[in-house]
């Protein structure tokens, strides 16, 4: 698997936040389900311990959102339903990465099984 971000940002304290980019806005679902919609951001936070941050860019000429979770970073989102609804879900990025990594195993071993 060859993955490529879109953008990785180095904040001025070292730590680092990948960016994608996105016609429309995520859901929790994007991210946070058993079956994530966009695996991609838990996939990067989960090959390099110096992400602190995952965010996704809503590019859209009406309203444009950035919308993000991260260590330090207010495991916080611009979008206050998104913010409740994560904020309900786990309580830390520990927690989050340790999520990230059972669900991305079971549909890991799913497809190897050829699920």
């Amino acid at each position: 698997m060859t993955l490529r971000p879109d953008r990785i940002d180095e904040l001025d304290d070292g730590r680092r936040v990948v960016i994608d980019y996105k016609l429309r806005s995520p859901t929790r679902a994007a991210w946070l389900s058993q079956r994530p919609a966009e695996p991609q951001l838990p996939l990067y936070a989960l090959l390099d311990q110096e992400i602190n941050g995952v965010a996704f860019a809503s590019l859209d000429l009406n309203n444009s959102k950035f919308t993000y979770l991260g260590e330090a970073l207010g495991f916080d989102s611009a979008d206050p339903t998104i913010r409740r609804q994560t904020r309900e879900a786990f309580e830390d990025w520990p927690q989050l990465i340790n999520n990230w990594r059972q669900t991305l195993g079971k549909l890991a071993s799913s497809f190897e099984e050829g699920r």
